[in-house]
């Protein structure tokens, strides 16, 4: 026979593979841009993802898997009707969202969906800590400060680009230098 516990943990699973698949989909470019809002989906979405760390935060402190079935059963689905409430918040956010913009915000706002799945998966084994709450809430941090305005979006990936180029060139001239050296110490074997 299966024990509450078992359940509970099956169930904390599950919901996890659902916020697994979640997060995929909002990582996917959607099929097609939708004109609207975009600060406000954005005000959505972040207050969406701060109600699923909340019930994420609740999830952890109360001793789920120890708790009378019906109490465990209503804590997943009060998680899991957070989640599907953010996952639909950010997708409406991303779907008005377009090139740069959308580039930017995709992995951030799908993160928060996988730190959720991860925090329920550790839960389930009994692994969890605080700091995998505090993971899904740094996910959420990082939905907040989002930048939606396209031109602050591109100056973002801009920077961004810049410093790879940057760290590029450095390693660059730094192999250069090396094998110049390398190349110094070569001649002078060879006049020997």
């Amino acid at each position: 026979s299966t024990t509450p516990a078992r359940m509970t943990s099956q169930r904390l699973s599950d919901t996890a593979s659902k916020l697994d698949a979640a997060s995929k989909l909002l990582r996917a470019k959607p099929e097609q841009s939708l004109i609207g809002d975009v600060g406000r989906a954005h005000g959505d979405a972040r207050s969406a993802a701060a109600s699923l760390a909340q019930q994420a935060r609740a999830l952890h402190l109360f001793d789920i898997l120890d708790a009378p079935e019906t109490q465990a059963v209503a804590c997943i689905a009060d998680l899991d009707r957070h989640a599907a409430v953010y996952a639909t918040c950010a997708g409406l956010f991303l779907s008005l969202c377009g090139g740069v913009v959308h580039k930017l915000a995709a992995s951030p706002c799908a993160d928060v969906l996988r730190c959720a799945a991860q925090l329920l998966r550790k839960t389930a084994a009994r692994q969890a800590q605080a700091s995998d709450v505090g993971r899904l809430e740094a996910a959420v941090d990082a939905v907040g400060r989002l930048a939606w305005q396209p031109g602050s979006a591109a100056v973002l990936l801009i920077e961004r680009q810049e410093g790879l180029m940057r760290d590029a060139l450095q390693e660059l001239l730094e192999a250069v230098e090396e094998g110049a050296g390398e190349q110094g110490e070569g001649e002078g074997e060879e006049e020997e």
